[in-house]
């Protein structure tokens, strides 16, 4: 059953290649998080309310995984499951309803860091025009961060990484698309022990 669904999503990756999904290029950014395995794939360029799909090729060549999706209104998307093959290069490949061409991304899974012990303090503010402003210390130095955004009705408003500086300390700001309500900012990485909500 599951090498039937695996080949018929695959088929449709294949053939849906034809159409045009995208407005524009379409951009993709993965974060992986090398403690946990979870790989978050996040894509923008897409017209709105279409079927997106992907499949991720381990090192081996295997599919790791596959999934189908619909863009929200802003063409935006995101998929996120935890990696089951080893360490190494990931090939992943979106594709979908009224596409150009498969878009190809590489991303790298790799042991993770042994995490030390530190106390993190994130502040979270929001201005009238709806940009998010996230400071965080004490982190450790030049270690990846990742901010995780969750909106009141539990979708993901935001997901990024950086590095922080030399001080432990990180930034990161950007507008929400999201409606009004208690958003949940969740912060990890390697040098953090637990994910700080």
């Amino acid at each position: 059953m599951k090498k039937t669904i695996s080949f018929f999503l695959t088929l449709i990756l294949s053939t849906l290649c034809i159409q045009y999904v995208f407005a524009t290029e379409i951009q993709v950014n993965i974060l992986v998080d090398n403690e946990t395995g979870v790989v978050s794939i996040i894509g923008s360029g897409a017209r709105g309310d279409k079927e997106i799909t992907v499949q991720v090729i381990d090192p081996e060549g295997n599919i790791d995984y596959i999934d189908q999706t619909i863009s929200n209104s802003n063409g935006n998307f995101i998929f996120q499951y935890k990696i089951t093959g080893s360490y190494g290069e990931y090939t992943a490949k979106i594709g979908g309803s009224e596409f150009d061409s498969i878009k190809t991304v590489y991303f790298e899974y790799s042991k993770p860091l042994i995490p030390i012990a530190t106390d993190i303090e994130v502040i979270s503010s929001i201005d009238e025009t709806g940009i998010i402003n996230i400071i965080g210390k004490g982190a450790e130095a030049n270690k990846a961060i990742t901010v995780k955004v969750i909106c009141p009705d539990g979708d993901f408003d935001y997901i990024d990484q950086t590095v922080s500086n030399n001080n432990g300390e990180f930034s990161f700001q950007y507008k929400t698309t999201g409606p009004y309500g208690e958003y949940t900012v969740k912060i990890g990485g390697s040098g953090v022990d637990s994910v700080i909500t």
